[in-house]
């Protein structure tokens, strides 16, 4: 029976979705904290910006990724259309 195994940069991005929902529902129960989170999640979706653009020159570049890669993107870009 083969094992699946589960990857650390796909446990990393279950960790980063985590905390950003906590990001937004601390900004809606501590109105208080409000503008902390905010400007957390400002820089977060400038991080994000850079690096799909750091992706599609990648892509435009040919780098070839093994299927695991792939799927991770994947994963990323459907999180990141959210």
């Amino acid at each position: 029976m083969k094992e699946s195994k589960f990857s650390i940069r796909l446990a990393k991005l279950n960790e980063g979705v985590r905390d950003i929902n906590k990001l937004y529902m601390m900004r809606e129960e501590y109105p208080e904290l409000a503008a902390k989170a905010d400007k957390i999640l400002e820089n977060v979706m400038k991080l994000v910006i850079m690096s799909t653009a750091l992706w599609r020159q990648q892509i435009a570049g040919g780098v070839r990724r093994s299927g695991s890669q792939k799927k991770e993107r994947r994963i990323c870009f459907l999180i990141w259309q959210l």
